[in-house]
């Protein structure tokens, strides 16, 4: 479809479309003009109904926790006649309703009553205990022998009834005295526990004061080899020293100027020999550049 072709279609539809009466009935649906801000925020807004206060509506009878706290906060805050009629009929249901169940409470509990009553009074045909299939005719001393029979077997139920008692004491007991054991064997691994770690802690502190100690001997020692060192080799020092000084001097050519020697050795001047010694005995010998 070209341009050619589009406008005489639109044209058609535009003057009968826009229109003075289309135009008004626009701006009136969306409340532009009149002005009516009711139709715009109207359906947002949530609708609110209060039962309590329209008296067309029947208000049904609160039987329920939540509606019968609600009818009394109602109350409290506006109190009205037909309010405290609503909490009157309330509270008569409910009381009604309360003496029902506790009539179908007391009637069951007499119901159960009288089946356990019932099943313990049915014995067993066989009151002797013997085993017979035909008619049993009981004479007095049969009567006896099924009372005691059965006085026997009563006892013996007991019986079986106070050792499962007491069974079931002993394992409550052992059970107790388990959970007892149990937790004095965590409270004794505790304390094991700590006190290897208390242990371990001495250890480590030890071998961290042997490892400081052992550094500083080791120091010391290694200090005290080098002060021998040092004093050995100061000895040396001085022995070749004293050596050096003791043996007669060759020449040492146009380089050295050496005193007048009081010697015999020609034209070699030496260092001449000291009288004095020192504090130890060691002589004192004057070198020949002071002479």
């Amino acid at each position: 479809m070209t341009k050619r072709l589009f406008y005489p279609l639109f044209r058609d539809a535009w003057q009968e479309a826009f229109t003075l009466e289309y135009i008004e009935h626009a701006f009136e649906k969306a409340s532009i003009w009149p002005m009516n801000s009711e139709t715009v925020i109207g359906p947002l807004r949530r609708p609110t109904t209060n039962l309590l206060l329209n008296s067309d509506i029947e208000v049904k009878t609160p039987l329920t926790c939540r509606t019968t706290r609600r009818i009394h906060r109602a109350y409290q805050r506006e109190p009205t006649k037909k309010k405290l009629e609503l909490i009157f009929r309330s509270h008569e249901k409910l009381s009604a309703q309360v003496s029902v169940d506790q009539h179908i409470i007391r009637n069951l509990r007499y119901a159960l009553k009288t089946e356990k009553t019932k099943r313990k009074k049915n014995k067993r045909l066989n009151l002797v205990g013997e085993e017979s299939n035909g008619p049993q005719f009981f004479s007095p001393a049969r009567i006896n022998a099924a009372i005691n029979y059965q006085a026997e077997k009563e006892g013996q139920e007991e019986a079986e009834k106070q050792a499962r008692i007491e069974n079931k004491a002993r394992k409550a007991k052992e059970k107790e005295e388990k959970e007892a054991q149990k937790k004095k064997n965590i409270e004794e691994r505790l304390r094991k526990r700590t006190e290897a770690q208390v242990e371990k802690n001495r250890k480590a502190i030890e071998r961290t004061e042997k490892a400081a100690k052992r550094k500083v001997d080791a120091d010391a020692k290694k200090a005290l080899k080098e002060a021998c060192k040092v004093d050995v080799m100061l000895a040396n020092t001085r022995k070749r020293a004293f050596i050096g000084l003791n043996k007669p001097r060759k020449a040492l050519g146009a380089k050295r100027t050496l005193v007048e020697s009081t010697g015999t050795e020609g034209s070699i001047p030496v260092a001449k020999r000291a009288v004095t010694t020192n504090s130890r005995g060691r002589p004192v010998l004057t070198p020949a550049r002071f002479l």
